[in-house]
């Protein structure tokens, strides 16, 4: 595994901070799934799709919430 250092500002790194510990993960995981999801977006994006987000309601169905272009 290749290491890499990176500088965050100040709210950045308290934001890492904050996700990492909501999901019970170190900051290391938490920074490896956000780059996992922009990896995602990035690939869709590519293919001329956007990533959204969606609720799923009682009956299964969705509604798009937001979408991230």
């Amino acid at each position: 595994m290749a290491g890499k250092e990176v500088m965050l500002s100040n709210e950045m790194n308290d934001l890492l901070t904050q996700v990492a510990r909501n999901r019970g993960v170190s900051k290391e995981d938490a920074l490896r799934t956000a780059l996992a999801l922009l990896d995602v977006s990035e690939q869709q994006r590519m293919l001329g799709h956007s990533l959204g987000v969606v609720k799923q309601d009682e009956k299964g169905g969705f509604t798009v919430v937001a979408v991230l272009k």
